[in-house]
């Protein structure tokens, strides 16, 4: 027990390692028991505890993603330790990262609605001018034939 304890914490070290890149995302690992074999605290190491048995319960291999309370898991299984690696991501962190993208996707859209509805005035405006000519002819043709009107 105490030589798989010692290699998980280098395992538990060597995973962590980039921890420090990534803000409010959790990287675990659980077994098929339910324990952990990886975490950020390493006093969990080879515990399980109510994040680690929703996240055995919950997962499918069919969906790999899943909620739990306000966090995003996505898993995936180790087909031979059949051990589940985790990334756990604040919900809020996802929308935020959405609205931030999607802010400028908004703005050029609306501009571009804009400049579309503005050519397009234009472009018909050019195209319908002939039109006032033609209706004046009109009634002055209708006029005549009323005998409102002499040539």
């Amino acid at each position: 027990m105490a030589g798989a304890d010692i290699s998980l914490k280098s395992l538990n070290a060597y995973i962590h390692s980039q921890d420090k890149n990534t803000s409010q995302q959790e990287i675990v690992v659980v077994d098929i028991n339910g324990n952990y074999v990886s975490r950020n605290d390493e006093n969990k190491i080879l515990q399980s505890d109510e994040l680690s048995r929703a996240i055995k319960s919950d997962f499918n291999t069919d969906s790999p993603t899943f909620k739990i309370g306000t966090n995003i898991a996505t898993c995936k299984l180790e087909s031979q330790t059949q051990w589940l690696l985790c990334s756990i991501i604040p919900e809020s962190r996802i929308a935020n990262a959405l609205s931030k993208n999607n802010r400028p996707v908004f703005i050029m859209l609306g501009i571009f609605a804009l400049i579309l509805i503005v050519v397009l005035y234009l472009i018909l405006a050019y195209l319908l001018k002939p039109i006032g000519r033609i209706k004046d002819n009109l009634l002055e043709f209708f006029d005549f034939l009323n005998h409102k009107k002499k040539v």
